[in-house]
């Protein structure tokens, strides 16, 4: 086996919001921002918390949960109500 044996890898399937930053400012003719390290929760609101993820899924009858994704294991009284 050699690497030209290999499949192509999987093509991107949606752009990183770096990209869709720099895309909206060049659509409204504004100077591309620089790119910088975004700190969670430090800003504007504007950033993204890259350690978490949140989910919703639909059912047949319209009913939507929401779920947060985060990394390691936490029992659920460790987990506040909101």
């Amino acid at each position: 086996m050699t690497i030209s044996d290999l499949p192509e890898p999987i093509p991107v399937l949606a752009p990183d919001i770096a990209t869709l930053r720099r895309e909206v400012a060049m659509a409204k003719g504004e100077d591309i921002p620089e790119e910088k390290e975004e700190v969670p929760g430090g800003g504007s609101g504007t950033e993204l918390d890259k350690e978490m993820i949140y989910m919703g899924i639909v059912t047949s009858d319209s009913t939507v949960v929401y779920y947060k994704l985060t990394k390691g294991i936490k029992k659920p009284a460790d987990i506040p109500d909101e």
